[in-house]
């Protein structure tokens, strides 16, 4: 009896896409406005290794038949090795802010400036980074050959061949990043202080927020796009 040919190796699942940036205010650390950015894209899962064949029936008689005797059967091939997982794609960082007049505050001032009768005009936020590409899984390895059978209708038979790895799973893309923000006045840490007369006694000309970037390309799952900036006279 001829051995079993081994079982294929499953191929791995791709790596979930990253989540595009979402957060488009963004965020004040030391005193600089920065940007939010896309998550990064998930890796691949493995693929699975194949199963080695089954060795071939061997024979074992008491006198000679048919050109055989005692024969072992032929071996079984190995199976392949399952390939590797493409990794994920990095997030795309965020699009620069642009603010007319940026005020920061470590705690809350007793006063605020005085700005009366000003026009402002807002400007135009930065865009949104690409997310990364997502890595590419590789191709499963091929099987062995199960060994030959021996001549002979009574002889011993050969092993099945070995199943194929299976293929990596691709990277997930990653997320875009956000477009940067357009504020004609930014205000940060001025926690009970009131900033309203700053809005109050001026004109604005709201300006244009960046376009949030694109998801990073895969050949499994690409990244989803970044959101894009806002454009208001102020963020108070």
């Amino acid at each position: 009896m001829d051995g079993y040919d081994g079982v294929h190796g499953g191929d791995g699942n791709h790596g979930g896409a990253g989540q595009g940036c979402s957060l488009t205010g963004g965020s004040v650390v030391g005193g600089l406005w920065q940007p939010q950015t896309g998550a990064s894209g998930a890796q691949g899962n493995h693929g699975g290794g194949g199963g080695g064949g089954g060795a071939g029936g061997g024979v074992d008689v008491d006198t000679f038949i048919f050109g055989c005797n005692e024969q072992i059967g032929g071996t079984g091939g190995g199976g392949g090795s399952g390939a590797c997982a493409g990794t994920g794609g990095s997030g795309g960082s965020g699009g620069g802010g642009s603010m007319g007049l940026f005020l920061y505050y470590t705690s809350s001032p007793a006063t605020v400036p005085i700005a009366e009768a000003n026009v402002f005009v807002g400007g135009k936020g930065g865009s949104g980074a690409i997310g990364g590409s997502g890595g590419t899984g590789g191709v499963g390895g091929t099987a062995g050959a199960g060994g030959l059978e021996a001549l002979g209708p009574w002889c011993a038979r050969g092993g099945g061949n070995g199943g194929n790895g299976g293929n990596g799973g691709h990277g997930g893309g990653g997320g875009g990043g956000c477009g940067g923000v357009s504020y004609c006045i930014y205000a940060y840490g001025y926690g009970i202080a009131s900033v309203a007369a700053l809005k109050a006694d001026n004109e604005f000309n709201a300006g244009v927020g960046g376009g949030g970037g694109p998801g990073g390309p895969s050949v499994g799952n690409s990244g989803q796009s970044g959101a894009a900036g806002p454009a208001l006279s102020t963020n108070f």
